[in-house]
C-alpha cells in the first residue's frame, strides 16, 4: 500500500471503555431529562464533552475496499513487528541481554505497534473481545537464535526476588524511572527482580533515550483517504505607506 502524508494515529478506546462511556452518557441524559434536576446546564456540558470524546475515540468500522486494505496492512505490520520480537522465554526467564533487547525492539517498533493497534480496533469495531489489539497474543514462545537461557535469572515457573548485589547500588532518578515506565512498562513492573548489572544496563539505555530527547511525532492518516489538500500559502502582510505631509 503506498504511503500517504497523514495525521497522527488516534488513540482509540477499547470495548470496555466504550461501554463505560455509554453508561455515563445514559446517566447524564437522565439528569438532563429529570424535571427536578438541580444542575441541568452542568450535565449538558458534561454530555457535550463526552459526546465529543466518543466521536473522536470510539473505533469506527472500515468498509469495502478500505477494510480489505486495512486487514492487509495490519497483517504486514504484525509480521514485521514479530520478526525480532523477544520471545516469551526471554521475557519471563530474564537471561543476560534481555533488557537491552526488549528496549531496542520496542523503540524500533513503537510507531508500527501504535498503527497496528489502531487498525485492529477499527477492523474489529463493535466487538466485545478485549484482546483484539493485544500484541502479546503474537509473541513467540521461543525461537532459534534467542538469548542463552543458561544465564537466566528466573528459571521455569519459579519466580523470586534477587538478593541485593554487593557494590554500589544502581539508583534511578524520578525522571529515569518515569521514562522507563513510558517506554517499557513491563520491564518497570519487574524491576525489583533485576540484579545490579541488569539495572545498570536498563539505566544506560534509559539515559540514552533521555539524552536524545523525544522523537518527532509522525502523523498518520486513515487508509486510502483522498490526498491531503495543497498547503495554503499565507498572504503577504499588508503594507501601509505613510501619508506625505
Amino acid at each position: 500500500m503506498p504511503e500517504t502524508k497523514a495525521r497522527k494515529v488516534p488513540n482509540l478506546l477499547r470495548s470496555n471503555q466504550v461501554a463505560n462511556l455509554q453508561d455515563d452518557k445514559a446517566y447524564l441524559q437522565k439528569l438532563i431529562d429529570h424535571p427536578q434536576s438541580r444542575d441541568r446546564s452542568g450535565a449538558v456540558r458534561q454530555l457535550q464533552r463526552l459526546e465529543k470524546q466518543m466521536e473522536t475515540q470510539v473505533p469506527r468500522p472500515f468498509e469495502g475496499r478500505t477494510l480489505d486494505a486495512a486487514v492487509s496492512r495490519a497483517n504486514d505490520l504484525i509480521a514485521d513487528i514479530t520478526t525480532d520480537m523477544p520471545t516469551r522465554d526471554e521475557m519471563m526467564k530474564n537471561p543476560t541481554g534481555s533488557v537491552g533487547k526488549h528496549l531496542a525492539w520496542e523503540r524500533r517498533n513503537k510507531d508500527k505497534i501504535l498503527e497496528w493497534k489502531y487498525l485492529r480496533l477499527r477492523i474489529n469495531a463493535g466487538t466485545d473481545d478485549p484482546d483484539v489489539a493485544n500484541i502479546e497474543q503474537y509473541r513467540p514462545q521461543s525461537r532459534t537464535g534467542e538469548l542463552n537461557m543458561e544465564s537466566a535469572t528466573i528459571g521455569g515457573h519459579n519466580r523470586f526476588h534477587m538478593p541485593l548485589q554487593p557494590g554500589t547500588p544502581v539508583v534511578f532518578s524520578v525522571e529515569e524511572m518515569t521514562k522507563l515506565r513510558e517506554v517499557a512498562p513491563d520491564l518497570a513492573a519487574k524491576f525489583i527482580v533485576l540484579d545490579a548489572e541488569q539495572r545498570q544496563e536498563v539505566k544506560d539505555a534509559v539515559m540514552t533515550l533521555l539524552d536524545e530527547g523525544p522523537a518527532p511525532e509522525k502523523p498518520y492518516d486513515e487508509i486510502l483517504i483522498a490526498p491531503a489538500p495543497a498547503p495554503v500559502v499565507p498572504e503577504a502582510p499588508m503594507q501601509f505607506k505613510r501619508a506625505k505631509k
